[in-house]
């Protein structure tokens, strides 16, 4: 039986974060967000970690408890 597990990762490797925008500043990790098209914003990893609208960026699908494969979070992620 087959079926997909979101990854848990932290909280600036939400799909919203833009690649390759990850800095830091004095220890404090920032990023911008891209939820929002018309309205991008950096934000920090406190903001993410409590943010409503924070999705992992991927999914495995396991096969009798084996990772058979990764996928993108918007690739079709129904039981199989």
């Amino acid at each position: 039986m087959c079926h997909t597990v979101r990854v848990a990762t932290s909280p600036l490797n939400c799909r919203w974060i833009r690649r390759g925008s990850r800095g830091a500043i004095e220890g404090i990790e920032y990023a911008v967000c891209g939820r929002l098209p018309d309205a991008e914003r950096v934000v920090n990893e406190a903001e993410c970690k409590y943010c409503p609208a924070w999705e992992p960026p991927r999914s495995l699908v396991l096969c009798n408890d084996h990772i058979v494969e990764f996928r993108r979070w918007n690739e079709d992620d129904e039981d199989t």
